[in-house]
């Protein structure tokens, strides 16, 4: 008889006693609950990771170059752009001016971010949804501005005009600031609180009027074909640019956001790995009930010749065998719990702290593959240092004396 087979003959026998049966249920289910834990946190981590990837560069481009003060010949820096760019990656540019102001509407007031863009080409390289007011004959107009989705709700914009006080270069006015109305020609969504809630939209020719740049910009945006290469990009934009320029990609400008996700991702695989070590102490205790409950059985194989390295390896099986079951039962409850929470919208998100409306949830089988590599290590490790143990006080030789 093979030690695999006697080990499922351990694991599997209807004669063992309760005990035994009702620890090693509690084994199994600790496992299982540890690993669903751990990869429900992880999946709804990288969800919220992904959302804000996907909302921040359907808003943002990839990499924003800018000067101190206005660039004052964009065409010559927007061909220095398309020069280096000599593996193809560029997709788009676009010249942007930016400001802040307040804006009023009867009565309400809201700080804002002016934006300044060519907006039927921002429209293109962007997946930003525009909705444009039925009344109005385009996007195009000049003279207009278009308000983020929710900066409208705020100020329950229902039609009319909307007041912004801006600042003015023209130091002759009063403290350099002037409020102006402006038509509103209609709303945009990004997917993003932050950027629905505060930005405001209006052609590059009328900021460039409004604030006094004619020929100016703050800036050019870079869209690149692939996301992920804006650092290598940057790189090579920054040889010949002298100190006055400053150069940002998307993962830069959004930095606080990444890191904080990557840190809560972190502190939860610590805190449920901690869980599925702790599930590991209840394979231990089966392990050593099992061997309380075979101890004739034990004696008997010793006499036959069976060393304790064999013996040993028996229990490990058993663990193992556990430790699998576990692991299995996990997956499934971590899947059925994914997928409910990915087709069920239970929990409603207040968007002015996560900037989503509902709870993301990401599969990454990688994930699924280090939770799974990692309970198991745990759990042999755990379960190999408590036979050494046993070995170590001599324990089958008082089990046997005590018999």
């Amino acid at each position: 008889m093979t030690l695999d087979f006697l080990s499922f003959r351990y694991l599997l026998n209807r004669n063992r006693k309760r005990l035994f049966t009702v620890v090693s249920c509690v084994s199994v289910l600790g496992v299982a609950f540890g690993v669903t834990a751990l990869l429900v946190s992880l999946s709804v981590l990288s969800g919220f990771q992904n959302e804000y990837k996907r909302a921040i560069l359907q808003f943002n481009s990839h990499l924003i170059l800018m000067r101190g003060d206005e660039i004052a010949e964009p065409e010559k820096i927007k061909e220095y752009i398309y020069k280096k760019d000599v593996s193809g990656d560029i997709m788009g540019l676009t010249p942007f001016i930016y400001r802040e102001g307040l804006a009023v509407y009867q009565g309400l007031v809201k700080g804002i971010v002016l934006k300044g863009i060519d907006l039927g080409h921002y429209q293109e390289l962007s997946r930003i949804k525009i909705h444009a007011f039925s009344n109005q004959e385009g996007h195009e107009k000049v003279h207009g501005v278009y308000l983020g989705s929710q900066l409208a709700h705020k100020l329950k914009f229902h039609g009319g005009d909307i007041k912004i006080l801006i600042p003015k270069a023209d130091p002759d006015t009063v403290k350099g600031r002037d409020f102006q109305s402006f038509e509103v020609l209609g709303t945009f969504t990004t997917g993003l609180y932050e950027f629905d809630s505060s930005f405001v939209f209006l052609q590059l020719s009328h900021a460039q009027e409004l604030f006094n740049l004619p020929g100016r910009i703050s800036g050019w945006e870079v869209w690149l074909k692939n996301p992920d290469r804006a650092k290598f990009f940057k790189k090579n934009l920054k040889d010949d640019l002298d100190w006055s320029y400053v150069l940002l990609t998307w993962e830069e400008l959004n930095e606080n956001i990444f890191q904080a996700l990557k840190l809560e991702k972190l502190i939860f695989s610590i805190i449920m790995t901690v869980l599925i070590l702790v599930a590991s102490f209840n394979i231990i205790v089966s392990i050593i009930i099992l061997i309380l409950e075979k101890r004739g059985t034990i004696a008997i194989l010793q006499a036959l010749g069976a060393t304790w390295k064999q013996i040993r390896r028996i229990f490990l099986m058993e663990g193992m065998l556990l430790t699998l079951i576990g692991l299995g039962l996990g997956f499934v409850l971590a899947l059925v719990v994914l997928f409910w929470l990915q087709n069920v919208n239970i929990f409603k998100l207040p968007e002015e702290i996560y900037f989503i409306s509902r709870l993301p949830v990401h599969l990454n089988w990688r994930d699924f593959i280090l939770s799974g590599a990692s309970t198991i290590l745990i759990c042999l490790f755990a379960s190999s240092l408590a036979l050494r143990a046993l070995n170590q006080i001599n324990l089958i030789k008082v089990l046997q004396e005590n018999r």
